[in-house]
């Protein structure tokens, strides 16, 4: 009996993913390089849409900063965002 209570109560804890920041857009920086990890707390998008995308020529060029720091124009995406706001 007292196993019973017990393992009833050694329910599996819910976990809960932490939700993203959410940053208005006139905080995105208007100049410089924006690195993915903070542009996908401004763009409606994955990481994998944004690649995907800029691989399609639908959303402005990564900059590649050295070997391991890749980064996207600031202008360029404001540009982008400029324009999808006059469809």
């Amino acid at each position: 009996m007292a196993y019973a209570k017990k393992a009833a109560s050694l329910k599996p804890a819910v976990t809960t993913q932490p939700s993203k920041p959410q940053f208005k857009p006139d905080e995105l920086p208007k100049s410089g390089y924006i690195r993915i990890n903070t542009l996908v707390q401004f763009i409606p998008f994955s990481k994998t849409t944004i690649w995907r995308k800029c691989r399609n020529g639908t959303f402005p060029a990564a900059i590649k900063l050295s070997d391991k720091i890749t980064a996207f124009s600031a202008e360029a995406v404001h540009e982008w965002l400029q324009g999808k706001e006059t469809v």
